[in-house]
């Protein structure tokens, strides 16, 4: 899921190969692993571009029912929640809905994040289902 918002948000940027923060701002390079995920999965991004769309500016934009998508910098780990709600007073709290399968903590976890454009060494991404 983080190649479809690196690839669509790079579209509607009119950008290429480039990774965007929370913030909305163009952060860096994509390095080789997100790029080679990019290129890796293009027939299953063009077949999800109809259903979702990367939600630009996420620490401004996102809502409840979004999907948080977290990305280790080296591909190692991956983890995809679902947005149920942002604090006012600090939009870079929120809490998410998430699937857990390990060990006796399997079924759906509610949790509290905090984000940042760098969390142990992660970077969310925020993707809006359109359909």
């Amino acid at each position: 899921m983080a190649a479809v918002y690196d690839a669509l948000a790079n579209e509607r940027k009119g950008t290429s190969d480039r990774l965007y923060d929370l913030n909305g701002s163009n952060r860096r390079v994509l390095n080789a692993y997100e790029a080679g995920k990019v290129t890796q999965y293009s027939q299953t991004i063009a077949q999800l571009k109809p259903v979702y769309e990367p939600v630009l500016n996420p620490l401004q934009n996102m809502r409840p029912g979004d999907i948080l998508v977290e990305r280790s910098v080296n591909g190692s780990e991956g983890h995809v929640m679902i947005i149920v709600d942002q604090s006012p007073d600090d939009p870079t709290r929120i809490t998410v809905v998430e699937l857990t399968g390990f060990g006796n903590a399997r079924g759906y976890r509610w949790r509290d994040l905090k984000l940042s454009n760098n969390t142990n060494g992660c970077f969310h991404r925020v993707l809006k289902i359109i359909q």
